[in-house]
């Protein structure tokens, strides 16, 4: 059975290998084979079949791994352990191992928006600090 266009269902379509770079911040980036169709007919083109969907999740995953172990051990390098960084973040005990093996979405940001702002960590660790930002942006109005 010949693959057909959904688009206008004609059979005149061509299968083509491209490569697509995928990337993910502090976890770095990873070239990946994809298939695209063309219709020859109507110029439709794109993943006709669904056939990227799992190749590209599974890459997605590998590099937020990387993410997570990259950023934890920036982390590390810096003096704080997984325990400081659970009772700073206010997560549950052993909670940034887990996440070494299997993190949820909302885990990694997280711990993207750490990375990126690393100060932060001091500030939410120092409650006086908090107290002090907060009575400065009453004063300004913010």
């Amino acid at each position: 059975m010949k693959e057909i266009c959904p688009i206008c269902g004609n059979k005149n379509i061509q299968r083509n290998i491209k490569t697509k770079m995928i990337e993910e911040p502090f976890g770095g980036q990873k070239k990946i084979k994809i298939v695209q169709y063309t219709c020859s007919d109507c110029d439709a083109s794109g993943d006709f079949f669904n056939e990227n969907e799992e190749k590209l999740q599974k890459t997605i995953n590998q590099l937020k791994k990387i993410a997570v172990k990259n950023t934890l051990g920036y982390f590390i390098s810096k003096g704080y352990s997984l325990a400081t960084l659970e009772r700073i973040l206010e997560l549950p005990q052993r909670t940034l191992r887990v996440w070494k093996h299997e993190i949820p979405p909302a885990g990694v940001t997280l711990l993207k928006f750490v990375r990126l702002f690393p100060w932060l960590l001091d500030i939410v660790d120092d409650r006086e600090k908090i107290e002090k930002l907060i009575y400065k942006l009453k004063e300004s109005n913010l």
